[in-house]
């Protein structure tokens, strides 16, 4: 739904509703760097051999790329927006940003990446530090904050200085989620380094919705800057969610409904663009949707996605791709 909160952009005036859905959107763009930390949690303590790797989950993430790529580039040339061709095909699977909905599909190549890695993070992680942790977040700081918002003001372009394992998402998240699960951070939580935190996650939203809508002003909008010091709010709701789904006790049947709603989340990922491809025309997506009925569709695209996937999860050869 990250993108989604632009729906009503360039319909609207109002500069109120400009700010609260670049707030919204600063908020929901945290969903894929927290299943990174849920990832490196759960796969950098895990042991397996990189053949095992491979055809376990490599191949799997591999080919649901492919058939569900496939299957948006057929959908919309049946649906009369597109008209097929093997290299614009070949092209598009490879940049997997050039073209409608596909382009959500750059998640799936950023978590290959990362499981292609596995075998060498899982290395790292085992000797991260306290040192090198807080190292790695100043690191952050500079180059994922202060280096992104000089370059913007000197009128330098996008983002250029990348560091892997703290520009990248798939790279910095999972580390961090495994150091926090797997150590001891009271050292973090005394009161001058949470006041600092919570000064870092109110600057990231002051400073994306800054420079969006100065961006949106100037009719170029620069998606980078939108995730200025996003991961201070990350790392705060991801300890947050922990601590307190550890506190808050949950009666067996709210467990229950819980587990089937996440078990359906990747399904409807895949299929969301689907969705949206048949309930609006692919060409006007960005234009003439109000605020609420932007909402309001992202609602009913996760209602039927759910369903969609709820249903095809019982089908036992389609299950093992979501």
């Amino acid at each position: 739904t990250g993108n989604t909160g632009f729906l009503a952009f360039q319909g609207q005036d109002n500069i109120i509703l400009k700010v609260i859905e670049i707030l919204c959107s600063s908020f929901c763009l945290v969903a894929v760097p927290l299943f990174f930390m849920c990832s490196g949690v759960l796969l950098l303590s895990k042991a397996e051999s990189i053949s095992g790797l491979y055809k376990k989950r490599v191949v799997k993430y591999l080919t649901v790329i492919l058939v569900f790529t496939l299957g948006y580039y057929v959908s919309l040339s049946l649906y009369g927006h597109a008209q097929m061709s093997l290299w614009w095909i070949l092209n598009t699977l490879y940049s997997t940003t050039t073209f409608s909905f596909s382009g959500s599909y750059w998640f799936l190549y950023s978590y290959v990446a990362f499981l292609i890695m596995l075998p060498i993070f899982r290395i790292i992680a085992k000797h991260i530090t306290r040192e090198i942790m807080i190292y790695i977040c100043t690191l952050y700081f500079v180059f994922g904050g202060m280096l992104p918002l000089l370059e913007y003001t000197f009128g330098f372009g996008n983002i250029a200085l990348a560091i892997p394992f703290v520009t990248n998402p798939a790279f910095f998240y999972p580390l961090v989620g495994f150091y926090i699960e797997e150590n001891d951070i009271s050292y973090f939580r005394n009161k001058k380094i949470m006041f600092a935190a919570m000064i870092m996650t109110a600057i990231s939203f002051v400073s994306s919705t800054v420079i969006s809508l100065l961006s949106l002003r100037q009719d170029q909008f620069i998606n980078e800057y939108l995730t200025i010091f996003e991961g201070f709010i990350v790392i705060f709701v991801f300890i947050l969610g922990r601590d307190a789904f550890k506190k808050v006790k949950l009666t067996s049947k709210i467990k229950k409904v819980i587990q089937q709603i996440s078990s359906c989340t990747f399904g409807i990922y895949l299929i969301h663009g689907f969705v949206f491809t048949f309930m609006i025309r692919t060409d006007t997506i960005y234009t003439g949707i109000g605020y609420v009925d932007s909402w309001l569709m992202v609602f009913f695209v996760f209602l039927i996605g759910l369903l969609v996937t709820y249903i095809l999860r019982k089908i036992p050869i389609i299950r093992c791709l979501f």
